[in-house]
């Protein structure tokens, strides 16, 4: 028996300028009004009876995946339907990209029902990156949590994880160090002696903490050289895109609001750099070709073209990786997020509080700040020198106190001592003395 041809949903017609146009039926709204969407308008039938058809192919394919049983499909829908439109773009990419290298390959053959504790404990545990575990982790409560809001489970399972205790003899995370090694500093710095740019823009985010979109958003006017302030309002991020199917169709750097809410401010600069942002300004304007006021005034970028426009990421990104393959410092540790680490871990070792690195960081949270930083693996030998420093005036002013009470205490022994008629010249004598005392003592205890 022939297979029954599947009905099209939608009409063409031609309007009375001669063109084609096709209207897909997407069916009825709450209110029973029906939901209709153009797909074509052109000079061809055939191209709009295509568009029709391929209109009512996709709706078919979404409407499967709403009413598939599959992770991978609910997943994929929850992806791009949802996910997709609740975060930055950039961060919309990264989640992708766990998704597709960790998460999806692994839950392809498992029904949603199925997914359960288990399942989801013995993927996070073949996840070998820490950090691609802790990503992933964080991805699939989201998607539990939503799956269990539109009741395909009933029960979130990574609520009964914890990442910590799958590996624990690697999931160490204060061990890693993730500032630049100092072994490796001196050679960094010698390097980028050969490249003024990079020299001046790694720095500048060295000594101010600043994520390299901040940097690269940065424009003269939020420099106040004489009050000695940073102000942070915006960064160059990458914008991704997709199509409906999942698939990354191209990217291009805008500009655009730092990562958080707190990464907004306004934060005080030292004098070194200071000095740096002042040099590099001038070698600007000395190597302008005549566009001196172009590539300094307060709308051109900091660290911009040579019209004082906007660079990518891309473009500095690759150029800094070229730099670090010349130099010989590729696979050691070095990017552009290390500079920011390595401010945290500088002003750390000047004692700061974990809470001012806090302030400088733009971190709204405590705890991200101490995860963040190269932090000793016992808290208690991390302060150990700090509170004794805490404590410095009252002990030397208790130890002053109580010196003084013992050389009076051995003063008035001394005194004593000269005045005491029974000085014994050896400590044989003074045993036998003592001995004595101590028999008449009990004696007379006795007596009474």
């Amino acid at each position: 028996m022939a297979k029954s041809k599947q009905k099209i949903k939608g009409s063409i017609y031609q309007n009375r300028l001669g063109k084609w146009v096709a209207i897909f039926n997407a069916g009825n709204d709450d209110f029973g009004k029906r939901k209709r969407k153009q797909v074509y308008y052109g000079d061809s039938k055939e191209e709009a009876q295509a568009a029709l058809q391929n209109q009512n192919i996709k709706a078919n394919e979404k409407y499967k995946a709403l009413h598939s049983k599959k992770f991978n499909d609910i997943f994929n829908n929850w992806l791009l339907n949802v996910k997709r439109y609740t975060v930055k773009s950039h961060t919309f990419d990264n989640i992708m990209r766990y998704s597709k290298n960790h998460i999806l390959p692994y839950f392809k053959h498992f029904d949603i029902i199925d997914a359960d504790v288990a399942v989801a404990q013995s993927f996070l545990k073949n996840v070998e990156s820490l950090e691609a575990r802790r990503k992933c982790k964080y991805i699939l409560n989201q998607f539990y949590n939503y799956s269990v809001v539109h009741k395909y489970i009933e029960y979130n399972p990574i609520l009964s994880i914890d990442v910590r205790g799958l590996n624990d003899d690697i999931y160490d995370r204060q061990e890693k160090y993730k500032a630049i090694k100092p072994e490796y500093r001196q050679q960094f710095f010698n390097a980028l002696d050969n490249d003024v740019f990079l020299k001046s823009l790694c720095l500048t985010g060295i000594l101010s903490g600043l994520r390299i979109g901040e940097l690269l958003g940065l424009r003269w006017q939020d420099i106040d050289f004489e009050n000695k302030i940073l102000n942070v309002q915006h960064a160059v991020v990458l914008q991704v895109e997709y199509d409906e199917d999942g698939n990354r169709i191209g990217a291009h750097s805008v500009l655009s609001e730092p990562k958080t809410r707190s990464s907004k401010a306004r934060l005080p600069m030292s004098s070194p750099l200071v000095a740096i942002l002042q040099d590099w300004k001038k070698y600007r304007e000395d190597n302008s070709n005549g566009k001196k006021l172009t590539i300094t005034d307060n709308e051109s970028f900091v660290f911009g073209n040579n019209r004082g426009y906007m660079l990518s990421y891309n473009y500095v990104n690759d150029r800094f990786q070229k730099f670090l393959k010349d130099n010989n410092l590729k696979n050691k540790g070095i990017h552009f997020h290390a500079l920011r680490h390595t401010f945290g871990d500088m002003l750390r070792s000047k004692n700061w509080s974990i809470y001012d690195i806090q302030k400088m960081l733009r971190h709204s949270k405590a705890s991200t700040t101490e995860i963040y930083l190269s932090m000793k693996k016992d808290p208690a030998l991390d302060l150990r020198n700090r509170i004794d420093n805490a404590f410095d005036d009252f002990q030397n002013s208790n130890l002053e106190k109580q010196n003084k009470n013992i050389a009076q205490d051995l003063t008035n022994d001394t005194i004593e001592s000269s005045n005491d008629e029974n000085q014994f010249e050896d400590l044989d004598e003074y045993v036998n003395n003592y001995e004595n005392d101590k028999r008449k003592r009990k004696q007379k205890d006795f007596e009474m």
